[in-house]
């Protein structure tokens, strides 16, 4: 599974680079898209945010949910792709955000949808991304829960990278408690350590399999309005935050293995299983070849 060091070394060579420099996109190989997998709540979202901010990018949402009811038609859905491509290229650099993505790729419709989510399988590649020029400074930047349930190939011509965000580990959580639980508490003037008796360390080892979305929830509604006015009274302890936790359903080691064969079959994860391969056979073929020269010199001094 790729590291948290490993996803922020990607998005700044994939996304930030090239968008927050003409220079850079002109010189370096052109990525139109990328696509961010990974379980709810492990920050997907927040890296389009960080995104825009870094480059100063303007946000265009093409969101399965958000155009379903808008330019209805075959037409309209043509004049809703052009003018996107229109208002990106004019005011770039732009990024063009597509939530749930793997809804836009399903197979079959599932049962009880109130749309349609395939609106634009067909027209979105055709139509939009072979328009985009080298010297466009655009991405299209999707993000989905579970990919593994949309159509591979249509869903890897689309997107040309693909990403595999994990779960935070031991450290982030760590981390992740003590950041949500001080934001929390500022809303209460003259904070004291005494007001707070709560043993992060114990939080963040209870919590594995919890996403940073999950942890931040349970921080919310434990620590609500009424909660915090009585702080002073009632110092903050970590047993309050079990009873939100136990609301929240944490990633299932099921759940994380179904992602990690699917981030097996995107190109971005073979080309990581052949380099993995071919160093393990390299070191192999050393070691033999060692063990080979040793057996030689031994006969040769017998001799």
């Amino acid at each position: 599974m790729p590291s948290i060091y490993d996803i922020k070394n990607l998005i700044t060579l994939y996304c930030i680079l090239p968008l927050g420099s003409q220079i850079v996109h002109e010189n370096a190989p052109l990525i139109k898209s990328v696509l961010l997998a990974g379980p709810a709540g492990v920050g997907k979202k927040s890296l389009v945010d960080v995104v825009c901010t870094e480059t100063g990018a303007n946000l265009i949402d093409l969101s399965p949910k958000n155009v379903y009811d808008k330019y209805p038609g075959k037409q309209g859905l043509n004049v809703l792709l052009n003018m996107c491509m229109k208002v990106g290229r004019a005011l770039g650099p732009t990024v063009v955000w597509i939530g749930d993505a793997e809804s836009m790729f399903v197979k079959k419709m599932p049962k009880g949808a109130l749309f349609d989510p395939r609106r634009l399988k067909k027209d979105f590649a055709k139509s939009f991304m072979k328009l985009m020029k080298p010297e466009d400074r655009m991405m299209v930047i999707g993000t989905s829960r579970t990919p593994q349930e949309a159509d591979g190939k249509t869903l890897f011509k689309t997107f040309e990278k693909s990403i595999l965000m994990p779960k935070p580990d031991y450290s982030t959580r760590f981390e992740i408690w003590k950041h949500f639980i001080m934001q929390r508490s500022k809303t209460v003037q003259d904070l004291t350590d005494k007001m707070l008796q709560v043993d992060v360390s114990s939080l963040a080892k209870i919590t594995n399999g919890y996403t940073a979305g999950m942890i931040r929830e349970c921080v919310y509604s434990t620590m609500a309005e009424r909660r915090l006015q009585n702080l002073a009274r009632k110092p903050l302890k970590g047993e309050e935050f079990v009873k939100a936790l136990s609301r929240v359903e944490p990633v299932f080691k099921e759940l994380e293995d179904d992602l990690a064969k699917w981030y097996k079959k995107t190109p971005l994860g073979k080309k990581r299983e052949k380099l993995a391969k071919s160093a393990g056979g390299d070191e192999e073929g050393g070691k033999k070849g060692g063990k080979g020269k040793g057996k030689k010199g031994g006969k040769k001094k017998k001799k």
